[in-house]
């Protein structure tokens, strides 16, 4: 069974009716790095509606204490994981990288103008929160 799709499939299906906000990023990335305040913050904003915030890490150590809020889900991928999110997410390109998913656990956005830390990004979100 590819692990990647089981763990994907399990996020949406443990989130059913909410749209679900993936982040794909590493933690030895500055970049990654820069938007946990914003990923934070848009957590912390949405915790009371239907939107679930998940941080997926390609690189699969999971050492070291999460520097997030409870209110995101974080998974440190492994090998066999990433490999097999990789066609469907393309985990291969740029970090971070963003996912939307609607409540209907349909893949509606994705990119880079998906960060936390561009204003419009919120909008984009509550477009399908509704």
């Amino acid at each position: 069974e590819n692990m990647g799709l089981k763990l994907l499939r399990d996020i949406i299906t443990e989130n059913e009716d909410k749209v679900i906000y993936i982040t794909i990023a590493a933690t030895w990335c500055p970049g990654s790095r820069y938007e946990v305040p914003f990923q934070q913050g848009l957590a912390e904003d949405y915790r009371n509606k239907p939107l679930r915030v998940v941080n997926l890490y390609l690189d699969n150590s999971s050492a070291g204490t999460n520097p997030f809020a409870t209110d995101i889900e974080t998974y440190h991928l492994t090998d066999e994981q990433r490999l097999g999110l990789d066609p469907i997410l393309h985990t291969g390109r740029g970090i971070p990288f963003y996912i939307l998913i609607d409540k209907d656990g349909v893949i509606v956005d994705f990119g880079e103008h998906l960060r936390p830390s561009i204003p419009e990004t919120r909008n984009i979100i509550d477009r399908y929160i509704k």
